[in-house]
């Protein structure tokens, strides 16, 4: 089994992105995974130097926002020349995409896949879940690990780039 083949017994059927690679030559190509629940965008040849690949899932018809997400961290990970760490924030201060409330990324594991998804061999695989403000504001504040907690406990649907937050700076998590 390939490495593509690992992504899409987890992710579904897949195929590579007809378009230029992220670091401008043939090294990092993008593929598309799609099922009846997500659609997944991932890196094949960030392995070879950083020892691991990324994955950004989110829900159908969010196709742009997901292959967008993944292609600006891999362009932060080229130009900073080494990978991302399991719970790194990577914030930007104005909406990443447009309509939504969407202002950083938490690097981590696949928030819905089993354990096995995020390893192949000695490659892991780092997944891209979307954030608000307010919640990396809570990252911040208390780390990364109690804004995952809050997840656990709350549930949103962190594949979902038009989601609320479900934590507001004033008054803490938000009731749902």
């Amino acid at each position: 089994m390939d490495f593509t083949d690992h992504l899409a017994a987890h992710l579904g059927p897949g195929a590579a992105v007809p378009a230029d690679s992220p670091d401008g030559s043939a090294a990092v190509v993008i593929w598309r995974f799609e099922n009846d629940e997500s659609v997944s965008f991932a890196t094949a040849g960030l392995a070879e130097p950083f020892g691991q690949e990324l994955v950004c899932s989110v829900r159908p018809g969010q196709d742009g926002a997901g292959r967008f997400l993944l292609t600006t961290a891999v362009e932060l990970v080229l130009k900073g020349a080494r990978g991302l760490e399991n719970l790194q924030i990577i914030r930007n201060n104005q909406p990443l995409l447009a309509r939504t409330g969407i202002t950083g990324l938490l690097v981590a594991t696949h928030p819905y896949l089993p354990a096995e998804f995020n390893t192949f061999g000695e490659v892991e695989i780092r997944s891209l879940i979307p954030l608000t403000d307010p919640e990396i504001f809570l990252a911040d504040a208390y780390g990364a690990d109690v804004l995952t907690g809050l997840f656990e406990q709350e549930e949103p649907d962190l594949l979902d780039v038009t989601r609320a937050p479900v934590f507001d700076r004033r008054s803490g998590p938000i009731e749902n």
